[in-house]
Parts: structure tokens; sequence; C-alpha cells
């Protein structure tokens, strides 16, 4: 009884982070259709609210995971909040840059190669 008690407590902590990435593109997506929330543009927005949560999403799900009781569990969800954040700034980097090299972009392929790096990190 007591071990399904602590399995429940750690699957919960464990959906702290897509629950975090769920959250940052809902608030992308309020903001971006917007515009203008108050005193702050989109970008603000952006980068006050959705990169941090963005950021913040695999560090929480490493958190939540150091205490579960399933290591291969946590690592999954670690590796699955990574990549999501990652293809997420990838995506958003390719769909917003429109000028390289004070050039007009002819599509997203030129782009994706160069997001990849910020995606990385």
């Amino acid at each position: 009884m007591v071990e399904a008690g602590r399995r429940s407590r750690s699957l919960a902590a464990l959906s702290v982070a897509p629950l975090l990435l769920v959250l940052a593109v809902a608030v992308w997506f309020v903001s971006d259709r917007l515009v203008v929330i108050g005193p702050f543009d989109r970008a603000t927005i952006a980068w006050a609210v959705v990169v941090p949560l963005l950021a913040l999403a695999p560090g929480a799900a490493a958190l939540a995971g150091s205490g579960s009781t399933s290591p291969g569990l946590a690592r999954l969800l670690v590796a699955v909040a990574s990549i999501v954040t990652g293809i997420f700034v990838v995506l958003g980097l390719a769909s917003a840059i429109t000028f390289i090299d004070c050039r007009p972009a002819t599509g997203p392929l030129e782009v994706v190669p160069r997001t990849l790096p910020t995606a990385f990190v």
C-alpha cells in the first residue's frame, strides 16, 4: 500500500516537465495571437516566460526523476523533455528567421542547420 502511494507520487513528480512544456507552448500560442498583453509585447513574454519554462523543463524532469523509484523511467522522461524542447526551439527559430547573411532565407531547410546549436544548448 505504501509502495503504491510512493509510486503515484513519483509519477506525479515526473509529470512536471511535460506540464512545463505544455504551459510554455500555451503561453507562447496565446501571446502570439494577442501580440500585446498589457505593457508587454509577444517578444517580451517569450523571453520572460516561454524561454525560461522551456529551459527549466529538462532540469525539472531530472530533479523529479532523482527521487523516482524507477531510474529508467526518469531517464526516459528527461530524454523526451530534452528532445521535445530542442525540436520546439528548432521549429520556432526556423519559422521565425526570414533573413540569413543579409539576404532573404529561401526556406526552413536553409535555417535549420544554423538553429541546431541553439537547440542543442
